[in-house]
């Protein structure tokens, strides 16, 4: 039997800061029979991309929140909103990670239409004009429950962690780590 899920790596970049046709496209797949080492490949490949980043710099990673602000230019054109003048980068460069499945998840949306979903983001660095963190968490404890059903190999990477932070209620969570969260979450 094949795998359910695999990882993605995916974003668009400045390369100069503002030069909005000279961009940086990445799209990699990572497989693997062993989903715990394709996401592992999936968040070495980000961090290759993050670090070459920081070095033309002449910075070196220290954590996801500092380099956030360390690498902007990458992900900021500066530029206003053509509708919304107060809204500035609003132009969706980012780097993310995803946990892909071969089989759509099929749920009723809002509309009482029929949706799939194959794609869920759980790691990424971008201009931060929208908070994404909550989605992101979801996201990752989706993840968590699609290992678990699917019985596959968590290696050392399964955290405990109070999501009082991101959501109305307390919830005590399993995740798989990320870099993303190591400094807003609560760990148990």
């Amino acid at each position: 039997m094949g795998n359910e899920i695999y990882y993605k790596v995916e974003g668009t970049l400045y390369r100069t800061k503002g030069e909005e046709t000279n961009l940086i496209e990445i799209d990699e797949t990572f497989e693997d029979i062993n989903p715990i080492f394709a996401r592992e490949k999936a968040f070495n490949h980000y961090q290759s991309y993050i670090d070459v980043l920081l070095q033309s710099y002449g910075k070196e990673y220290v954590s996801h929140k500092k380099t956030v602000g360390e690498l902007r230019d990458f992900f900021a054109s500066g530029k206003k909103h053509k509708l919304l003048p107060n809204l500035v980068d609003m132009d969706g460069t980012s780097l993310s990670i995803y946990m892909m499945k071969k089989t759509p998840e099929v749920f009723q949306n809002g509309f009482e239409e029929t949706d799939y979903q194959n794609k869920w983001r759980i790691h990424y660095i971008d201009n931060e004009s929208e908070d994404w963190s909550a989605y992101i968490l979801k996201s990752l404890m989706y993840e968590y429950s699609t290992y678990v059903k699917n019985r596959y190999d968590f290696k050392n990477y399964v955290i405990t962690c109070d999501t009082l932070n991101f959501f109305k209620k307390r919830s005590i969570q399993r995740i798989l780590e990320t870099p993303r969260f190591m400094d807003e979450l609560s760990f148990l």
